[in-house]
């Protein structure tokens, strides 16, 4: 993967405030979609506009293909920016919208026409040339929204939460098409999100961001398995996660006490410090009636909840110290078999393999 965007040591301050973007170092790779992952004012769409020449960084650089970008207009920058609200011009049609880059640029008529009907059959919109925005739907609108910002050939395509307004299965829907845009064009993507399972979805790597810093750069996977922190693990997908205090290490592995599964060996890279946090996913979890035999990490626990979702089943216990611990089973049964019951006392198991042990 040869680097394309470089953001080196980026930050913003708007006024005295803290940084809304503190000291930010990022590589974006040639042909990557990348996610800035993170929750509301955590600076990702900050750092979107900074890339796209819409603010200006406080200090550090950004480069796209050896270039520096600073003091280079928006205009002029080999990007392109599709917004949340899509921005669609209500009136001219489809066609019209998509020309429109072209035409600022100077484009001949002959060669504008054909480039915009070629991304318009690009998204699946070229039967829908002539069609006023008012006359689409929400994802058609969003797909005349890329088809624009595409015509223009950027090196790099920044997405500002361009789903978020859709519903579930359409945002499902839209997903899917733009990882497979992505691949058929071979442009970065640069898209920021709040959506964990969006990200998780369609992007390559991601960065997670939090008070205006880069908590952890990886692959989905990587993210998911082995978070760097607690936050991280608490933001990418659902976590069952207990205090404990690291008191020894034996051979490969470290040994946790924790209040609910007293002492617990863990083979997994020490972090720094006594304090730590032991974590397990929820789909790593067995739920019984009996007491679990064997080396299997255990607790008991009072059945608070039972959510059916068709794939699976969410089953919540309560431990007698008030941790709420969650297991996702798979739906492997039939309507015979029984879920476990509200109110009554389960045990739930997993493997010591299968736990992480978390700093801050």
């Amino acid at each position: 993967m040869s680097g394309l965007l470089s953001i080196q040591a980026v930050s913003k301050r708007f006024g005295d405030d803290r940084p809304a973007v503190d000291d930010v170092s990022l590589e974006i790779g040639r042909n990557e979609f990348f996610a800035l992952l993170g929750p509301s004012g955590c600076g990702k769409t900050t750092l979107l506009r900074m890339i796209a020449g819409l603010e200006t960084p406080s200090a550090g650089r950004i480069t796209i293909d050896g270039e520096d970008m600073i003091g280079v207009p928006a205009n002029r920058r080999p990007v392109n920016l599709v917004f949340q609200s899509y921005a669609i011009f209500p009136h001219m049609n489809v066609l019209q919208n998509v020309e429109y880059g072209l035409m600022v640029v100077g484009a001949p008529k002959a060669e504008r026409r054909q480039r915009a009907m070629e991304t318009l059959e690009l998204v699946q919109l070229a039967d829908l040339a002539r069609r006023a925005p008012g006359q689409l739907s929400g994802g058609q609108r969003q797909r005349v929204a890329l088809a624009r910002a595409l015509v223009k050939r950027p090196k790099v395509l920044l997405l500002d939460e361009p789903l978020s307004a859709l519903d579930a299965k359409l945002r499902d829907t839209m997903q899917t098409e733009l990882v497979h845009l992505q691949r058929r064009l071979g442009f970065s993507f640069v898209i920021v999100t709040h959506d964990q399972d969006e990200a998780l979805s369609i992007a390559t790597r991601i960065a997670v961001m939090r008070d205006g810093r880069v908590s952890q750069v990886g692959t989905p996977r990587e993210l998911y398995e082995l978070p760097a922190s607690r936050f991280v693990a608490e933001f990418i997908g659902r976590i069952n996660l207990f205090d404990a205090r690291l008191v020894a290490t034996e051979g490969g592995a470290v040994v946790c006490d924790a209040d609910e599964l007293g002492r617990v060996a863990v083979t997994t890279p020490r972090p720094a410090g006594g304090v730590v946090t032991l974590a397990v996913r929820p789909e790593r979890l067995r739920i019984t009636a009996a007491k679990p035999a064997g080396d299997v990490v255990k607790v008991a626990g009072v059945v608070g909840d039972v959510t059916y979702l068709g794939d699976a089943v969410r089953v919540a216990l309560t431990t007698p110290q008030g941790r709420r611990v969650l297991a996702s089973l798979p739906n492997d049964g039939r309507l015979g078999e029984s879920l476990p019951e509200i109110g009554q006392t389960r045990w739930a198991s997993w493997a010591p393999a299968d736990m992480l042990v978390l700093g801050d």
